[in-house]
């Protein structure tokens, strides 16, 4: 029978008949993986989006596990194998990235692009900062609690808000204020403007190069103007370097 099933099935072309041992694993994948992932999935995201807008307490360490679950390498090749490609399906190349990694970056960038912020234009800067800077510190530590460190998503999802709220023009927007605050040396508005500043990994790298440079440049010049005199007078250069060290302490 069994050699007479099978040229009829070739014959046929039929892709919905299979040998016992496939079609035990295609009802797996009928009946359970495919109607029960995308629902873990998207029970995970509406929690994650709650958690966003509400700040409601959520179950922390089941959204976790559940994530983890997705990232493991062994559960991944036994639900790929399960999950094979067929007539119907699409092929699976990373169960992680494709169930849940794309959807919550995705979510994401939803959710923050519907968020009102400030204009650069008309509000103050330090205003834009103080609120952006919340955004990325509620997601980054929200992230380090349920993103896999094995996985790239956590940079991704930084990344990601870069992109939301600082584009190049913003960007650009932004330094040029920091310059001019810097180059005034307003110890009052570096220190308010510094402290949003410092929890947006990409603004904080460049305006602490911004400070190092400026210093560095004022030491210099600084040293340079009084090199003649102090070349006979080390009292002169210790007690200029001094100052220079009292000048830019609050920084």
């Amino acid at each position: 029978m069994h050699r007479q099933w099978k040229p009829l099935v070739f014959e046929q072309d039929r892709r919905d008949v299979y040998e016992i041992d496939k079609l035990a694993k295609q009802i797996w994948k009928e009946t359970f993986f495919k109607p029960i992932f995308p629902n873990i999935t998207q029970i995970c995201l509406n929690l994650i989006k709650e958690h966003r807008i509400n700040k409601l307490s959520i179950d922390i360490e089941t959204i976790r596990k559940t994530i983890e679950m997705y990232a493991d390498q062994n559960v991944n090749n036994k639900m790929k194998d399960l999950m094979e490609n067929d007539s119907i399906s699409e092929p699976i190349t990373d169960i992680y990235q494709q169930c849940f990694e794309i959807k919550f970056l995705q979510d994401t960038e939803v959710f923050y692009r519907q968020q009102k912020v400030p204009s650069l234009e008309s509000n103050s800067i330090i205003e834009y900062l103080i609120l952006i800077s919340e955004y990325f510190d509620q997601e980054m530590n929200f992230g380090k609690l349920i993103l896999p460190k094995s996985k790239s998503t956590f940079q991704l999802l930084v990344n990601k808000l870069e992109e939301i709220f600082l584009p190049e023009q913003k960007l650009s927007i932004i330094m040029d204020k920091m310059k001019a605050i810097i180059s005034n040396e307003n110890s009052q508005d570096l220190k308010r403007v510094y402290e949003p500043v410092s929890r947006i990994p990409n603004i904080s790298n460049q305006v602490i190069q911004l400070i190092e440079n400026h210093i560095y440049e004022n030491g210099i010049n600084t040293i340079e103007r009084i090199s003649d005199n102090a070349i006979n007078d080390p009292r002169t250069y210790i007690e200029t370097l001094i100052d220079i060290h009292k000048n830019f302490y609050f920084i």
